[in-house]
C-alpha cells in the first residue's frame, strides 16, 4: 500500500471519529439544563466540526475521497452509547459520561497513528484535535465540580 493510500486511511477514520463525536457533543448541549454546560458543548462540537472539514481538505490532497468506513463508524456509535444513555439522566451524568468518552476517544485515535509514522500535515491536525480534546476534558471537569456542589 503507497504512502498515500495509508495516510489517506488513517484520515478518513479520523474524520469519522471526529464527526460522530462532534456530533454527540452538539446534541448533549441540546439535552442539558445548565447553561454553561450548553455553551461548553456547543463551542467544542463546533470547534470539532471545523476539524472534521480540516481532515477533509487533508485527505483531498492525499489523493483520495473523505468517505467513511461502516466498521469505524459503528465502534464509534458503540463508544458514545454510554452519553447517548446519560442523555434522560441528567446534566451531571451527561458530563460524566463524556469525561469518560472523551478518555475513550484520546485511546482510539492513539490505536489508529500508533502503527504508522504520520507526515506533518497529519501530525499537526491530529496536534490540534488533541488539543481540542484536552479543553473539552478540562472544561468538563471544571462544570462537573460546579454541579456537584450546587
Amino acid at each position: 500500500m503507497e504512502n498515500n493510500d495509508i495516510l489517506t486511511n488513517i484520515a478518513t477514520n479520523l474524520l469519522v471519529i471526529v464527526c460522530e463525536s462532534a456530533e454527540d457533543l452538539i446534541d448533549a448541549g441540546a439535552h442539558v439544563h445548565d447553561f454553561r454546560l450548553y455553551a461548553c458543548f456547543e463551542r467544542r462540537g463546533i470547534e470539532r466540526l471545523q476539524i472534521a472539514s480540516e481532515f477533509r481538505r487533508l485527505i483531498g490532497q492525499y489523493g483520495g475521497p473523505p468517505q467513511a468506513r461502516q466498521g469505524v463508524l459503528r465502534s464509534v456509535k458503540r463508544l458514545m452509547s454510554h452519553v447517548r444513555m446519560a442523555l434522560p439522566q441528567g446534566d451531571r451524568a451527561i458530563v460524566e459520561a463524556f469525561q469518560k468518552s472523551e478518555d475513550q476517544l484520546v485511546r482510539q485515535i492513539q490505536e489508529f497513528i500508533a502503527p504508522v509514522a504520520v507526515d506533518q500535515p497529519l501530525f499537526g491536525l491530529l496536534d490540534k484535535l488533541q488539543a481540542n480534546i484536552a479543553c473539552a476534558t478540562q472544561d468538563l471537569a471544571s462544570l462537573s465540580l460546579r454541579l456537584r456542589y450546587a
